[in-house]
């Protein structure tokens, strides 16, 4: 065998030997690829192995969505309760006015049923369970009170008579009653009303003196 050939022999050795060491190492680093198999992206195998690391991670609703499902919630039995809080005060306030008429209506009855003189104390009674009565109560009460109490029992709703806080109105009532009784009532009351210019029956009263010549 020549030199020329001896040196191609190691030539050809020596890339086989290379080839061989290439291909074992490429299979130790996953860079073959057997045949028929597809061969993953690097990217590719770093996510896959991202996410098969990554912990399973449960969907709970966010803390904004959990508040708002809270302050519905809260903000509906809140309005359920102030619904029924309302509806308390006005159910207790009606108690109230309808107490205060019944308690008004019963004293008139007794002054009305009561034999013998009637007292400063009972009159005194009566013009406090007035006060009591809520002002769009206070026409019907004197009216009913003004149809029933008889000439000798009017002193009973004389005190709301001088009582100038009361409603105008209420006053009116209870003078044009007065001028549909006896004198002993009438007159003895207006010289009394005479006495107050500031009472807003006094123009009235005086009016009706200067005519009867009454001093």
């Amino acid at each position: 065998m020549s030199t020329r050939q001896i040196k191609y022999l190691v030539l050809v050795s020596g890339v086989a030997v290379i080839a061989l060491i290439f291909l074992f190492v490429a299979s130790r680093e996953g860079l073959v690829v057997e045949p028929g198999a597809e061969q993953d992206n690097p990217l590719e195998q770093s996510e896959r192995s991202r996410k098969q690391n990554q912990p399973e991670q449960k969907h709970e609703p966010s803390t904004k969505v959990a508040l708002e499902n809270f302050t519905k919630v809260t903000s509906k039995k809140a309005q359920g309760s102030a619904v029924s809080h309302e509806a308390d005060i006005v159910d207790s306030i009606s108690g109230a006015r309808e107490a205060a008429v019944e308690k008004w209506d019963e004293l008139v009855d007794g002054i009305v049923e009561l034999e013998g003189e009637l007292s400063d104390d009972r009159c005194l009674q009566l013009k406090r369970a007035f006060n009591k009565i809520q002002e769009g109560d206070k026409r019907d009460a004197i009216r009913y009170s003004l149809n029933l109490i008889p000439d000798d029992k009017f002193v009973a709703v004389v005190s709301i008579l001088f009582d100038k806080s009361q409603p105008e109105e209420i006053l009116n009532l209870i003078f044009s009653d007065a001028l549909n009784r006896d004198e002993e009532v009438k007159v003895p009351l207006m010289r009394e009303i005479r006495k107050d210019k500031t009472h807003p029956m006094f123009f009235e009263s005086a009016r009706i003196l200067d005519v009867i010549d009454v001093d």
